[in-house]
């Protein structure tokens, strides 16, 4: 028998979740709470086999604080996200805290259905329109780093190559055949194209 934990504040979204997966599912046993300590506190000795926790606009603890609490109370139990606002995602590493699926409200319900098969199947699944979301933010940041990146001399990008490599500006100047003073010119003006602030973000920004 399949146990899903559902969890959110909404009474009414919870109702009609629970209509769709007890028609999904031929035998599954569905249990609601606000939270996942109410949860606990109606189902003592139920075990949930899977986690589903909405995720709403303007919560009372963080969303990370959230995930991080059910995986005191249940480490083994897969999560799924079900949230309201896609900019979450980017705001917090909710693959990183550990939950196995990502669907958001706005989504048709077939979606969190196939979201849970494969998070039962032992997969990890991200909703299509986020992934395209995040493609679409990783291409721009892209353009924009290498737009910056461009705007370096060939002096300066070898120069910023020695300095992502760890080297020290006397030696760089050694290696060069500049002064010392001159590449520590071209160090602060590649900081001050680049937009960083250390040889770290440097790093960092080139890599």
């Amino acid at each position: 028998m399949l146990i899903i934990a559902l969890i959110d504040k909404h009474p009414i979204l919870r109702l009609g979740l629970s209509f769709c997966l007890k028609k999904h599912f031929i035998e599954v046993i569905v249990k609601e709470g606000n939270d996942i300590i109410e949860y606990n506190e109606l189902n003592p000795a139920l075990t949930p086999n899977l986690i589903i926790q909405g995720i709403n606009e303007n919560p009372k603890e963080s969303n990370f604080h959230t995930v991080e609490r059910i995986k005191g109370y249940h480490p083994k139990t897969p999560i799924i996200i079900y949230d309201e606002n896609p900019m979450n995602f980017k705001k917090m590493p909710y693959l990183e805290s550990g939950i196995n699926g990502y669907v958001l409200k706005q989504n048709d319900i077939g979606e969190l259905l196939a979201c849970i098969d494969a998070v039962l199947n032992g997969k990890y699944y991200i909703s299509p329109q986020l992934l395209e979301y995040l493609s679409e933010a990783f291409v721009k940041k892209k353009k924009i780093h290498d737009e910056k990146q461009n705007l370096l001399t060939k002096r300066e990008q070898e120069v910023a190559k020695y300095l992502c490599e760890g080297m020290q500006t006397s030696s760089i100047a050694t290696k060069t055949g500049r002064k010392s003073s001159t590449i520590s010119t071209i160090k602060t003006k590649i900081f001050k194209k680049l937009g960083v602030k250390n040889t770290l973000e440097l790093r960092d920004f080139l890599e």
